[in-house]
């Protein structure tokens, strides 16, 4: 996609904010912050980041009752932990996508129970093979 001006994407943002100044960094993608970059703000005020174990989501992923050309879509944490005091939830993804996307998370999950003796986690079962989405 070109830079700036002339790309479609640049035209239908300048569309949305007539009049208003858009930087070309913005349009272009080069202001999304890594997550690397993301991380340092907590860092800096002592706060320790903890990141999942990194999967091949692009690979693809099977049961014995079907298969997944990849796992593209998953790793979105907020959608599989959720953290109230000293409990941790985890659901559990239909999708066939995301049906082991738990994986990057386990060894995190591990590691905090071992670290806590007050740590409580409750985890969904996981519905049938046969059941999951695509």
């Amino acid at each position: 996609m070109p830079h700036g001006n002339g790309g479609h994407a640049d035209q239908r943002l300048r569309r949305h904010l007539p009049g208003r100044r858009v930087p070309d960094a913005r349009l272009s993608g080069e202001s999304t912050p890594s997550p690397d970059s993301t991380s340092r703000a907590p860092e800096l005020r002592g706060i320790r980041v903890d990141r999942p174990r990194t999967l091949d989501f692009g690979r693809p992923t099977a049961t014995p009752e079907w298969t997944q050309q990849s796992m593209f879509g998953a790793m979105p944490v907020r959608d599989v932990l959720v953290v109230i005091g000293n409990e941790l939830l985890e659901a559990t993804m239909s999708f066939r996508s995301r049906w082991f996307e738990y994986l990057a998370h386990r060894p995190l999950i591990e590691a905090w129970f071992r670290a806590d003796p007050d740590m409580r986690r409750e985890a969904a079962p996981q519905a049938p093979a046969e059941h999951a989405g695509p």
